[in-house]
């Protein structure tokens, strides 16, 4: 079902709470989605980067209109127009995303940006797509991983 993972920025500043409420509620009560946009967001709770659920895999997002179908939204908090990503977000991500292309034998190259296909600058100028996957590709064990049923 999953052909690629698509990756997002907030365009929000990352607070030490959990943002990820904020935005699940901002699209269930403005937008009127079901859930949240994205399947997971990555942002910095305390001291600590996390990865947090959004959407079930088994469920489609609402992060790319003509894409919600066959990529997974990956959101990272932070506004990434005005500054880089942490790199302790990046490799928060990047080992999640990793682990995400291992199971659902998602090629590295199949990681794009949400700019890749709408007219936005979603993740923002200071997010730089071939640095983190080349991260991705220096976690991923396997190009062809064992799937378990």
């Amino acid at each position: 079902m999953w052909k690629g993972i698509m990756i997002h920025h907030s365009a929000t500043p990352d607070t030490a709470k959990a943002e990820t409420e904020d935005f699940r509620r901002y699209h269930q009560n403005t937008r009127g989605w079901l859930d949240i946009g994205y399947n997971f967001v990555v942002e910095k709770i305390g001291k600590t980067y996390q990865v947090l659920c959004g959407r079930p895999l088994h469920v489609s997002g609402a992060h790319c209109p003509g894409k919600n179908r066959t990529h997974l939204g990956v959101c990272l908090v932070g506004n990434f127009e005005t500054q880089e990503p942490e790199i302790e977000q990046l490799e928060v991500a990047a080992r999640y995303v990793a682990g995400l292309c291992e199971t659902l034998r998602i090629p590295v190259e199949a990681i794009t940006q949400h700019g890749d296909h709408r007219q936005t600058k979603c993740p923002g100028g200071k997010f730089n797509l071939e640095r983190f996957r080349g991260m991705v590709a220096a976690m991923v064990r396997s190009p062809y991983p064992v799937r378990l049923e």
